[in-house]
């Protein structure tokens, strides 16, 4: 696991780095998202961009249709400047034909908190420690008070924990969708934890939010 410094900032579902067929295989927790199921790959990293809480876009540019436009074309960046400015437009006045599809799926990738998936993280990978510690007791320590060892604790402990460790390790990995890395390779300048905060806060009322109402 990276850990965190001041040099590093965290993204949720980055799809930096992920060719659009395998990026749902890279971050499985979005197959249990139902507004993300009618989306295809480059839909979804279109919306990823358009909408996510750590997506650059979304603090930088505030205008909603000249931020789908943006995130149009670093979907499809053969596209001209005039064609993605179109279907930024039919997007934010609602006349693409799967216009409520986009819409819904813009609103939840709105609510994905990055403070709970960053402490999600964080609370498995303790989890997992925690384990590591009680597989280390030595066999002493389960000792009872008249002197013999309770061989059922010493068992019961490892299978428990091995009956666990499946999940956890599938947890560990996919890392809740979050992802360190640079913040100069990632968006030149990092994300301003006042304003993700005020995000989750604030919803709707904060300029820049995906309502296309």
């Amino acid at each position: 696991m990276i850990e965190e410094n001041d040099d590093m900032c965290v993204s949720i579902f980055s799809p930096e780095g992920i060719t659009p067929m395998l990026y749902r295989r890279e971050y499985p927790d979005l197959l249990a998202i139902r507004e993300f199921e009618p989306l295809n790959d480059y839909e979804l990293i279109m919306i990823w961009h358009y909408a996510n809480p750590t997506s650059p876009l979304v603090y930088s540019i505030r205008d909603k249709e000249k931020r789908m436009a943006q995130a149009y074309r670093l979907t499809n960046p053969e596209v001209t400047e005039e064609k993605s400015a179109a279907f930024a437009y039919e997007f934010v006045n609602g006349s693409l034909v799967n216009a409520e599809i986009l819409r819904d799926a813009a609103e939840r990738m709105s609510r994905i908190s990055p403070d709970v998936r960053r402490q999600a993280d964080k609370m498995v990978n303790r989890i997992l420690s925690d384990y590591m510690g009680l597989l280390d007791r030595d066999l002493d320590e389960f000792v009872k008070g008249d002197g013999d060892t309770d061989f059922t604790a010493y068992t019961m402990t490892r299978q428990r924990i091995v009956a666990h460790l499946d999940l956890l390790i599938q947890k560990v990995e996919t890392g809740f969708g979050t992802k360190k890395a640079s913040e100069k390779k990632l968006v030149g300048e990092k994300i301003p934890e006042k304003y993700l905060k005020q995000k989750a806060n604030a919803g709707n009322s904060l300029p820049g939010n995906v309502s296309t109402e």
